[in-house]
């Protein structure tokens, strides 16, 4: 791992603090592919991320701070609840890492590192890396519903990582790719420009139309 990730790791962990590299990072890290964004989740409520880094949390408990070419995220364990647009309107951030893990939006993106490199999982994203599936935390339906953004998300990281998604998500991308609509634009269209970045010829645009995603609409 990079020594100043474990840096940060560590300093946290020196004000009596547990804290893991999460998400995407640890998912990346495990591919053998870079990866410049680190999210990092800990124990340490706001207040104490403000004492050790100087800096106020936002509402959804994370600070945001560059290191070299890091692009470094720390937030607290959270819960999150009662979606609207999106966004949860109501944060819990009295749970552990399991609970944290467990709010994530994909198997594979369910994954924590400590600063000696070991992996803890509490689901199936290790074996879904291995075996190369994007699988939804939860109900598809309902995670679908909380944010459609995921649908985008679940076509970008399955053709950015070829991966195939699982049979349950993939009917719930198709049903409710109508849902995309309600999104803001500058998310939409962050998201749809990442998935065209992807594209490398007709296998992948016959694999979005598979899906229910009509490229070429935007």
């Amino acid at each position: 791992m990079n020594k100043d990730i474990i840096a940060i790791l560590e300093k946290l962990e020196n004000q009596g603090f547990a804290a893991y590299v999460v998400g995407g990072y640890v998912r990346d890290y495990l591919l053998k592919r870079p990866m410049n964004d680190v999210d990092i989740c800990t124990s340490a409520p706001g207040s104490a991320l403000t004492k050790i880094f100087g800096l106020v949390p936002n509402n959804f408990g994370g600070i945001h701070f560059k290191v070299g070419e890091l692009e470094i995220t720390i937030t607290t364990y959270r819960w999150d609840q009662n979606y609207v647009n999106g966004f949860p309107q109501q944060i819990n951030f009295n749970v552990d890492l399991k609970t944290d893990l467990a709010r994530r939006d994909f198997t594979i993106n369910a994954l924590a590192m400590d600063k000696k490199g070991q992996i803890i999982s509490y689901g199936k994203g290790l074996d879904d890396i291995k075996n190369k599936v994007i699988r939804m935390i939860g109900d598809p339906q309902q995670r679908i519903e909380e944010d459609p953004l995921r649908i985008l998300r679940a076509v970008r990281l399955a053709l950015s990582l070829d991966f195939t998604i699982e049979e349950t998500l993939a009917q719930a991308l198709k049903e409710n790719m109508a849902l995309i609509a309600n999104l803001s634009a500058p998310r939409r269209d962050k998201e749809i420009a990442k998935i065209k970045a992807c594209l490398k010829g007709d296998k992948e645009i016959a694999l979005c139309q598979m899906w229910g995603l009509e490229i070429t609409k935007y």
